[in-house]
């Protein structure tokens, strides 16, 4: 009856044991298998990386593949050359709603000969500067943003009067404010302009 007993109880500590191995195991693998779930494909907060070759989508544009996302966002780009984008540049501030009416599409920069015509006192020029003067012009649009700064050598009798955005150039409105006196003469700078879309 003893032997019995004793056989039970040695035969439910085996027992134990292998449901304590069997438990060991399965633990370990659920971890490893959630540490590769998680590093594979869970959403970083990447700050530094460094690309030995080009990054080339397998695809084109509207198929293009993304890099980063609304929720896995690159901390900060560092270039050494040039960037060409295709596309707007939205700024959100990390807010959705922010990117609305707050994304360029073009951006061009530079400096425009304006040329003016001799002046009579009192009088209003508007000059065209177009692409066919300035190459880098071509592309500008009506409704364009345009800011432009005057030369410091500009004549102290003309005022700027503003400038706006044609099909493929600049135009800028001169006024002598001047009351009388002889004719301004012909005369032109160089001014810095930057055009926003």
């Amino acid at each position: 009856m003893k032997e019995n007993e004793k056989m039970k109880t040695q035969f439910t500590l085996r027992e134990i044991m292998a449901f304590g191995a069997g438990f060991a195991i399965l633990t370990i693998a659920c971890v490893y298998f959630l540490t590769t779930l998680i590093t594979n494909r869970s959403p970083k907060n990447v700050s530094a990386a460094t690309f030995d070759s080009q990054i080339t989508p397998a695809t084109s544009s509207p198929s293009a593949l993304d890099i980063g996302s609304s929720s896995s966002k690159w901390r900060s780009i560092y270039l050494s050359q040039n960037m060409n984008i295709d596309g707007k540049v939205v700024w959100t501030n990390g807010v959705a709603a922010g990117a609305t009416n707050n994304s360029i599409s073009m951006l061009k920069a530079g400096s425009v000969p304006v040329t003016y015509a001799a002046f009579v006192a009192g009088t209003l020029q508007t000059i065209t500067v177009a692409s066919t003067t300035l190459n880098e012009l071509a592309g500008i649009l009506p409704g364009d943003r345009v800011f432009v700064t005057p030369p410091p050598a500009l004549n102290d009798n003309l005022a700027f009067m503003g400038a706006r955005a044609i099909t493929d150039g600049i135009e800028v409105k001169l006024k002598d404010m001047r009351t009388s006196g002889s004719n301004l003469a012909s005369a032109g700078n160089n001014w810095s302009y930057l055009v926003i879309r």
